[in-house]
């Protein structure tokens, strides 16, 4: 008897995020974990570990003023710096140690794209597929097998983690679920300034499949008939003069945004001058524009 109870019961456990979870883990880690025996690039990995004597001296005081303070290959990240002097600290220069940091990274980052999908559209194995793909796709491995692109993973990671706290945020607006999507949107940032799209992106998932504009029209337009219809308008008014920035209105969706637009300007403004000081930029006149759109032609072409 206990025999069928397993075998009757075996459909219900494959439909299960806990199995998607399972088979993302165990597949990943099979891919993924032989990257323990290489050993470190020549491309960059010097910049950020090998010929860092900094980042080499671990977490210290003087590393962590520095890391907030100087660039690292032209770029500002000190979530990043941060994360490899703590693997310095754990694990001196053994390689080992830093690529496992990297897939323990990679394999989050899966999971959360997975648990995020999962929340957004409530299709299990839909979102299991696409973070299947996004894990194990050839194009992914050089950010899971490479030291240097450590910076992807972790910009990556605080990315979906906002996009996971934008989402209880949008079922029930307030200053602390707002606050705590930014500071996540910013931490991205700090990581690896690659993000500043992320304002635009919560647009899209406004429109599909959180659907704010909708939801709000159904709000304003329910019968006020009934005691309850009238004191739940009663309430949505309440809270329009209230606080008018998280007042459910047609420009709610566009008016939270204006933030973290002008967070992604501002942190790529740091870029831009981080990149002219370590002279990672070229003037028009040096690199014409004719010249960087014949090369941006050629490199698309070629690959």
């Amino acid at each position: 008897m206990l025999r069928y109870s397993i075998i009757n019961n075996l459909p219900s456990f494959f439909n299960r995020p806990r199995f998607a979870i399972f088979l993302l883990i165990g597949i990943t880690l099979w891919i993924y974990l032989p990257v323990k025996d290489h050993e470190f690039s020549g491309y960059d990995d010097e910049l950020y570990v090998t010929k860092n004597v900094y980042v080499q001296e671990g977490l210290t005081y003087n590393n962590f003023i520095r890391a907030f303070t100087s660039s690292a290959g032209s770029i500002w990240l000190p979530i990043t710096y941060l994360s490899h002097a703590l693997d310095c600290e754990l694990y001196g220069l053994n390689p080992a140690g830093h690529k496992i940091t990297n897939v323990a990274f990679h394999l989050i980052n899966a999971l959360l794209l997975f648990w995020v999908l999962h929340l957004l559209t409530g299709t299990l194995w839909g979102s299991a597929f696409a973070a299947a793909l996004f894990c194990w796709h050839p194009l992914n491995l050089e950010s899971a097998a490479w030291i240097a692109e450590r910076k992807n993973l972790i910009s990556t990671m605080f990315g979906l983690l906002a996009i996971w706290a934008y989402a209880y945020y949008v079922k029930k607006p307030n200053i602390q679920r707002y606050m705590s999507f930014t500071v996540l949107f910013i931490l991205s940032l700090m990581a690896k300034p690659m993000l500043v799209s992320l304002p635009f992106l919560l647009l899209l998932l406004d429109y599909w499949p959180l659907q704010r504009y909708k939801n709000y029209i159904i709000t304003i337009s329910k019968t006020t008939s009934s005691p309850t219809a009238r004191k739940k308008q009663d309430s949505i008014e309440a809270s329009r003069k209230k606080n008018l920035f998280f007042s459910p209105d047609k420009t709610w969706f566009l008016r939270d945004k204006i933030p973290l637009i002008l967070i992604a300007l501002g942190m790529s403004i740091i870029a831009i001058i981080t990149q002219h000081s370590d002279s990672a930029m070229f003037s028009f006149s040096y690199l014409p524009l004719s010249i960087r759109i014949a090369n941006a032609l050629v490199s698309y072409l070629h690959h």
